[in-house]
């Protein structure tokens, strides 16, 4: 069964606001998780009987179909069939984004649904990229491919904030409940330093920080997945300018899975922004 629920927003829109509902006019039994993965690994031969394994890759990204009919239980609907312009107005929304855009479908709350089904919140990051038409002689669903930018969903955007002073250093324990067990999270963080200085940021538990120097009026954004660091205009800032010297040894900061012990030193305020995969595929 492709993904289901009572309505779903994308790009900032809602599919209440059009009188959508979710359908299709042939259901299927396989709900896609987009999990399919190949083991990188060495060849085995006539001395080696134990391949090396060097990991494994996903196959491809996540995707899976999205039906569209109109809602009977709305008091505006009262024609089944889409119009020409109708189809327009939808294919509008869905078909012009060129890159992914944040997709959330909210589940069911009737009293016949099993709620406990539906007990975690996933947001999903794609773009519409086939569409059919489907009637008899008339449009009654429109169905689209929904093409995600990666194997799985994600959390809500996760925030936490740390004062920190140089009299008293900032602490924080973060727990990343991230499905990838093995794989760091690289966050976003703005940094808005409340005086001239150093500052330290330590990730405890990964043992290892990373020291900038900062001017008082200046905040700073990091992108650590991105591995960017620019102002408030978009502008990147060098490491130069940061006072580092030693680039290659870096430490862009990250989350291990688990508890992670955070520490910051010296005058400024810090916000980490960040989500968790969701390996839930399209449920």
């Amino acid at each position: 069964m492709a993904i289901c629920g009572k309505y779903f927003e994308y790009n900032g829109k809602s599919s209440e606001e059009l009188g959508l509902a979710i359908g299709f006019l042939n259901m299927k039994d396989e709900i896609p998780m987009g999990l399919a993965r190949t083991v990188e690994r060495g060849e085995v031969n006539q001395y080696r009987y134990r391949a090396n394994h060097f990991g494994t890759t996903y196959d491809d990204v996540l995707v899976f179909e999205l039906g569209l009919v109109k809602d009977n239980c709305d008091p505006d609907v009262d024609d089944i069939r889409f119009s020409r312009s109708e189809v327009r107005e939808i294919n509008a929304w869905l078909t012009s984004p060129k890159l992914p855009k944040l997709f959330h479908m909210t589940d069911y709350d009737d009293d016949d649904i099993d709620l406990e089904l539906y007990d975690e919140y996933v947001d999903y990051f794609c773009t519409m990229t086939n569409v059919t038409a489907s009637g008899n002689d008339e449009v009654t669903v429109l169905t689209y491919e929904v093409t995600c930018d990666s194997p799985f969903g994600y959390s809500q955007e996760i925030k936490r904030n740390i004062h920190a002073t140089y009299a008293m250093p900032g602490t924080a324990t973060i727990i990343n409940n991230s499905d990838e067990l093995e794989d760091y999270i690289y966050p976003t963080m703005k940094i808005i330093p409340q005086s001239t200085g150093e500052i330290i940021i330590e990730n405890i538990t990964d043992g290892r920080s990373m020291t900038i120097d900062v001017l008082a009026s200046d905040i700073i954004y990091m992108d650590c997945q991105k591995l960017t660091i620019y102002d408030e205009t978009k502008n990147l800032i060098t490491f130069d300018d940061l006072g580092i010297t030693d680039v290659d040894d870096i430490y862009w900061f990250r989350l291990c899975s688990g508890k992670n012990n955070i520490k910051i030193t010296g005058n400024v305020d810090v916000e980490i922004k960040y989500r968790e995969p969701r390996k839930v595929g399209a449920y």
